[in-house]
């Protein structure tokens, strides 16, 4: 946790010291909040599929920097908690950093790519924190697609999915913490990370604006479980948050 804030807020103050190095580009800083919908599926090798859903909430820091009115960078962090009735309460955080492009097809649609880095985790207690809790990340390189849709000066609808193509995936577990201290030796593979963001953001003055969307995010992968005290065993996880957020974005 604390190295990706350090990542974040260190991208953070190079795109503060680019912007105020050139005039040619906009710097925009912004704070989402948003009510989680989190859905677990956990398939249990030779038992099935075990499914559940709960809610949660998540909040997001971000910074972006226009180049031009066609290149941008930025970086976003994102943190929350979700928990569900198969007993466990988590946490979860993802940082991301990317480049991306739109072309402008007209005067008012334009249609781009993005190429970034994607880091999640999640960590989680199920009944309580001695009985079983693990620590799971999900990293690699994204590739997404955007369109911007301006019908007016103030007013634009945005639409972007990201897939992450290179993805490593990390499972550590701790069984009777602090009594038996029990770690099995588990391994992650065929990890995956998606995200499905649609924005409606309005300008209210020439610094100030507000956005209001739904984010979507898929993440997964499949625990391998090999040891002496349980039968040697695979287990995928698959999670989904959604929800509607609310947001204000400050350009300077």
């Amino acid at each position: 946790m604390k190295r990706i804030l350090g990542i974040f807020f260190l991208s953070l103050l190079f795109l503060i010291g680019v912007s105020t190095a050139s005039i040619a580009g906009d710097l925009e800083l912004g704070l989402n909040y948003q009510q989680l919908n989190s859905d677990l599926t956990l398939g249990i090798d030779g038992l099935g599929e075990i499914s559940t859903g709960d809610s949660g909430s998540a909040a997001s820091v971000f910074a972006k920097y226009w180049f031009t009115p066609r290149w941008w960078i930025g970086a976003d962090y994102t943190w929350g908690d979700f928990s569900n009735s198969l007993l466990l309460d988590g946490e979860f955080d993802i940082f991301n950093i990317e480049v991306g492009y739109l072309h402008p097809f007209t005067d008012k649609f334009s249609l781009g790519g993005v190429i970034g880095y994607t880091k999640f985790s999640e960590d989680g207690a199920v009944i309580h924190h001695n009985l079983f809790n693990y620590d799971a990340e999900i990293d690699g390189l994204t590739l997404g697609i955007k369109s911007v849709y301006k019908p007016t000066e103030k007013f634009s609808l945005s639409l972007g999915y990201n897939v992450m193509i290179s993805a490593d995936g990390s499972f550590d577990a701790t069984f009777l913490e602090g009594w038996m201290d029990w770690k099995p030796v588990v391994d992650a593979s065929d990890a995956y990370y998606r995200q499905l963001v649609l924005e409606g953001r309005y300008q209210f003055t020439k610094n100030w604006a507000a956005n209001a969307g739904y984010r979507r995010i898929w993440a997964g992968y499949e625990v391998n479980y090999t040891g002496w005290l349980l039968p040697n065993f695979d287990l995928d996880v698959d999670h989904v948050f959604d929800g509607l957020y609310l947001g204000v974005i400050y350009t300077f």
